[in-house]
């Protein structure tokens, strides 16, 4: 859909990579662990083998809540690896912002 809207706009739109907040997470989030969901990050930013059709350019919005979850915490560390092993920038979402 993103490349479909890009063309027909002409916009040049950066699809974000990574998890939100702990409410819109994914159920395999809880069930995996940091190295697993950094990895499914790089693959998406087009680090990994088998580069998907449409990559990410940027890995965020990261979600932390002022609860700051467990599971944020796992996003949030995956998030750090992926971009240190990519390059890729990393957005956070803080809380009150």
């Amino acid at each position: 859909a993103l490349q479909r809207i890009a063309r027909l706009t002409g916009l040049n739109i950066i699809m974000g990579a990574g998890f939100y907040l702990e409410p819109s997470h994914p159920h395999y989030v809880r069930e995996r662990s940091v190295e697993q969901l950094a990895q499914q990050i790089i693959h998406d930013v087009g680090g990994g083998e088998g580069k998907p059709e449409v990559l990410a350019g940027l890995i965020g919005e990261i979600g932390v809540s002022a609860a700051f979850t467990p599971d944020e915490e796992k996003s949030l560390r995956a998030a750090a690896r992926a971009s240190a092993a990519t390059g890729v920038p990393l957005s956070v979402h803080l809380p009150g912002w």
